[in-house]
């Protein structure tokens, strides 16, 4: 099996290096370089002395396009890949949710350079075929140099460059109502007449499909961290997963936790909303280790 050896990085600072396979699996981590500016997944599985090696596989493959989005088969065919995780080392395992990215340890990059929050990267392609598998097939390859390789969630969608160079999110749908764009915009809608902070999501027709459309509302000194791996920061304390959530933010210098928790909930209880779970509830601001 072919291995090399690879740098995770936060921007320009050295996270680990590591043995990378050619199914893009971490077989091994050689050095720590700074633990510190390591995905709060990683940080906890090291501060709290737990195995690292899985902890950093296990975010790593969960970065990619989930193996049940629907029609992934007709996707990775149209890509021309075999599986989701094929994807993730395609563009240097880039998002436009964080600033994590790989690369092999002799490569002499910089972030400036390849992160896709400030240059460019083919879209349209990867977007029709990620939102319409009915779509034709394209004269020319489909560029895999995108952040579209690591657009987690059951839901299809794609990133686009719009106007004044903005980074938009184009989400579909997965069910037969097809109502799920429709949701986001009327989500936004209800928090902006109660006053709320909000995702402004707007609606369109791309790809012969109903979408919803968001500007992303991350810079790239920002990103989105999960509920539970907040979380995982402390062990249990014997208080509620409420209270010890609360209380993990606020000691990070977080305000209005509580309210900011209040709204959220008030927004799910008007849209009869019984999806809130551990993953998508989500700090967006950067947390000051």
């Amino acid at each position: 099996m072919i291995t090399m050896k690879v740098i995770l990085m936060n921007q320009n600072k050295k996270v680990l290096l590591a043995e990378m396979d050619e199914s893009n699996t971490f077989q091994e981590i050689y050095e720590y370089y700074d633990i510190n500016y390591a995905p709060l997944h990683l940080y906890n599985a090291y501060n709290h002395s737990e195995d690292v090696l899985i902890a950093l596989n296990t975010w790593f493959k969960g970065r990619g396009i989930p193996a049940w989005r629907q029609n992934i088969e007709k996707l990775l065919e149209r890509l021309n890949v075999v599986s989701p995780t094929e994807l993730l080392n395609k563009a240097y395992g880039l998002s436009l949710s964080d600033q994590y990215w790989i690369k092999e340890e002799q490569q002499n990059l910089k972030w400036k350079d390849i992160n896709f929050f400030t240059n460019d990267f083919e879209y349209k392609d990867y977007l029709d075929v990620s939102l319409n598998s009915n779509s034709r097939e394209s004269s020319t390859r489909i560029s895999l140099h995108s952040p579209n390789n690591t657009t987690d969630g059951m839901v299809k969608k794609g990133w686009i460059i719009y106007k004044d160079n903005n980074r938009v999110l184009v989400k579909g749908t997965y069910s037969i109502s097809g109502l799920e764009p429709i949701n986001e915009w009327l989500a936004s809608r209800i928090c902006k007449r109660l006053d709320l902070d909000y995702c402004d999501y707007t609606l369109d027709i791309l790809s012969g499909q109903l979408v919803s459309k968001c500007k992303n509302f991350l810079t790239q000194d920002e990103e989105i961290i999960s509920a539970s791996d907040i979380m995982n920061l402390e062990k249990s304390n014997n208080v509620s997963d409420y209270e010890r959530y609360v209380s993990i933010l606020e000691s990070h210098g977080i305000k209005d936790v509580k309210k900011k928790l209040s709204d959220m909930y008030i927004v799910d209880y008007l849209m009869l909303n019984t999806d809130r779970h551990m993953k998508i509830m989500v700090l967006l601001e950067m947390l000051k280790l």
